[in-house]
């Protein structure tokens, strides 16, 4: 008798306790990613880093993800064969259940391995969909936004681009991630189609970037060009100025006047730009009246000494409001 034919003392087959090992060790890994990612992302300078050690994770666990489907396919296979030897069965069981009370409980663990197998096949899809470049870390992204658009950061991430910048996040495919499996019971067919949900959130937040029409501020295809229309529509006046006179202080400027959670630290504005976001004074979201501070935080950097050139980031100049709502598909 081969390892994964031989019966533990709850009945189970070894393939079926092989794939609950492998399972655990998965979830092991998304937790320790998602707490290091979550962790990193408090800090505006880390934001890209932890992105990227999070998808390079989700990445990483296609092999392990796949061999556990294997090992539950494995012990569908096994129980659904223990179910047809009745009378075999029957003599090896040490419970003094009957025939058909061991045949149901059998059956009953093979559709239970295979619905578990069918819930990994989405969660590998979902998994490696999330690793690509051009899927939103959305913590970082609300993060920095709010750092610097405080006041109408929950109406634009409310917007369709907002929305989508959500559903098609590296965290929307982390809800696919296999509970413990002492109390896994999956409706296989359910994930497939949260799976197939989510990619195609993905499908459409790459057709919104790519159909928006670009303009002074938006980049057409980038990533976050939705998002951007959003975030400079949704600007007032006295933003745009601030804005646009930010641009025109230099990276010396800027980090002279920058607080000590280094918001405004190249990193941190590159990460933004990357995203959409307006190129502005970023603030802790807790200041008071954000708007003065970002006033001050200019005043102060243009007043600095230290003159240099601009640093060439990806960010808002003159534009209009009826500009950056073109585009957008409300």
């Amino acid at each position: 008798m081969s390892e994964n034919n031989q019966t533990y003392g709850d009945g189970l087959s070894a393939a079926w306790i092989q794939a609950d090992k492998q399972v655990r060790q998965i979830r092991n890994e998304v937790t320790r990613a998602m707490q290091d990612a979550y962790r990193k992302a408090a800090q505006p300078s880390l934001r890209a880093e932890a992105e990227a050690e999070l998808k390079a994770t989700l990445k990483s666990l296609d092999s392990p993800i796949n061999e556990a489907r294997r090992s539950y396919e494995a012990a569908q296979q096994e129980h659904f064969k223990r179910s047809m030897e009745t009378r075999q069965y029957q003599t090896r069981n040490l419970t003094g259940q009957s025939v058909p009370e061991a045949i149901s409980q059998e059956r009953a663990r093979a559709e239970l391995a295979s619905a578990r197998a069918e819930s990994l096949r989405a969660f590998s899809a979902a998994a490696q969909a999330a690793s690509r470049p051009e899927t939103p870390f959305a913590t970082g992204v609300t993060r920095s936004l709010r750092e610097r658009m405080p006041e109408q950061v929950e109406s634009i991430m409310n917007t369709r681009a907002g929305k989508l910048t959500v559903d098609a996040s590296v965290e929307q495919a982390l809800v696919l991630t296999p509970n413990e499996p002492v109390a896994w019971n999956p409706k296989g067919a359910e994930d497939v189609s949260r799976a197939k949900q989510y990619l195609q959130s993905q499908l459409r937040l790459a057709d919104l970037d790519r159909g928006t029409k670009q303009n002074q501020v938006v980049m057409s295809g980038h990533r976050g060009a939705g998002l951007a229309v959003e975030s400079y529509a949704a600007m007032t006046t006295e933003q745009r100025g601030i804005a646009q006179a930010w641009v025109s202080t230099s990276r010396v400027q800027r980090e002279a006047v920058d607080s000590r959670q280094k918001l405004n630290s190249a990193a941190a504005e590159t990460y933004a730009a990357e995203n959409g976001l307006p190129l502005m004074p970023a603030v802790d979201p807790s200041a008071t009246n954000a708007g003065e501070v970002q006033k001050t935080m200019l005043k102060e950097a243009h007043s600095h000494s230290r003159r240099t050139g601009a640093v060439p980031i990806y960010g808002p100049s003159a534009v209009s409001a009826s500009e950056t709502a073109v585009g957008m598909d409300r």
